[in-house]
């Protein structure tokens, strides 16, 4: 069987193409889903705070860790409460860093936090985040050592901003978008093209 350099390049096309829009979903800002256990990224501008309603007997505060300190946000016992925080540089929270919220437990003495289990004394993943439209996060933590009922309501905060889970520059992700599109739409060509060929090829061969 001879070597056919084409017919591998066109392989090599399609594969990088289809990793070019993998790369780039993956990139796409996060909306509509939800996520737990996973690291949370900001990625720039201005951001609103608003306690929600939670449903729990313990007084939980919340908390925002940033490079120079934790910031204090409020507890889950103050419903309607909203932070704005226009700079979010100013307080610590550069671009592209992890973010984290906190509940302090204070009828117990226990911290919680975003993320993996890891950064919890009992190594439990102990907040959901609820992505919605409109740059919307609902985060939800469980304040009870081991994880409790697990159902993330009994502190609850919405946050309203720039935050999701990459911290792929969104420049490169609709630039891999772009490179994965065009190699599918090549790809395509030249298989159209390639069956135009061997249609003709075969006509001259059975005249």
């Amino acid at each position: 069987m001879l070597f056919n350099p084409k017919k591998y390049s066109r392989f090599g096309i399609l594969s990088l193409a289809v990793l070019g829009l993998i790369a780039a979903l993956h990139g796409s800002p996060a909306q509509a889903y939800p996520v737990l256990g996973q690291d949370i990224y900001y990625h720039g501008g201005s951001l609103q705070f608003e306690i929600l309603a939670a449903d729990s007997a313990y007084i939980s505060q919340i908390y925002l860790h940033t490079s120079t300190g934790n910031i204090w946000l409020g507890n889950n016992r103050g419903a309607g409460v909203v932070i704005n925080i226009g700079d979010p540089a100013a307080i610590g929270l550069n671009l592209e860093d992890e973010f984290i919220l906190g509940i302090h437990v204070m009828n117990t003495g226990n911290d919680f936090f975003m993320g993996g289990g890891y950064d919890n004394p009992d190594g439990v993943v102990h907040a959901a985040v609820n992505y919605g439209p409109n740059q919307t996060g609902i985060i939800g933590f469980e304040d009870l050592f081991g994880g409790g009922d697990l159902d993330y309501n009994d502190a609850m905060i919405k946050v309203l901003g720039n935050i999701g889970l990459t911290s792929i520059p969104e420049p490169l992700s609709f630039m891999l978008l772009g490179s994965g599109v065009l190699g599918l739409m090549f790809f395509r060509r030249r298989r159209i093209q390639y069956g135009v060929e061997n249609v003709y090829s075969n006509s001259s061969r059975s005249s």
